[in-house]
């Protein structure tokens, strides 16, 4: 998905990109189901939001507009894991066959800002300055 519009950038919010090497991984379950968790690759945060992406086998449950729960943020490289607790709703669904895995971007709906702030300082604590 374009984050532009007319040539202009839609965020509002330094965004903090992740590589696959950095290894950071989300836990979330979806709000209307039985408390199955599913697992995500973190491409992107920031205190607006995430920019997930997860198996294309594994995307079942999940739409545009849908609920999810941030249960945790794990940091494989320093083997740290953050739990969360924070709603997410599904802002949109990149889903081409050709590509590995299904790309989300999700925004957090509970603005919290203690909350946003631990998760933010989790993530600055291995990564210095990373999100601002």
């Amino acid at each position: 998905m374009d984050s532009t519009q007319n040539g202009r950038e839609r965020r509002k919010l330094p965004r903090a990109v992740f590589s696959a090497e950095e290894n950071l991984t989300a836990v979330a379950s979806l709000a209307d189901d039985d408390g199955r968790q599913k697992k995500f690759k973190v491409m992107n945060i920031s205190r607006g939001g995430l920019g997930l992406a997860i198996n294309r086998d594994a995307i079942y449950g999940i739409a545009a507009g849908g609920k999810l729960i941030l249960d945790q943020i794990t940091i494989g490289i320093a083997g740290k894991i953050a739990p969360c607790a924070l709603p997410l709703e599904v802002a949109w669904v990149m889903d081409h066959e050709f590509l590995e895995n299904v790309g989300m971007g999700c925004k957090f709906i509970d603005t919290r800002q203690g909350a946003i702030d631990d998760l933010v300082a989790f993530i600055n604590q291995i990564f210095p300055g990373r999100i601002k």
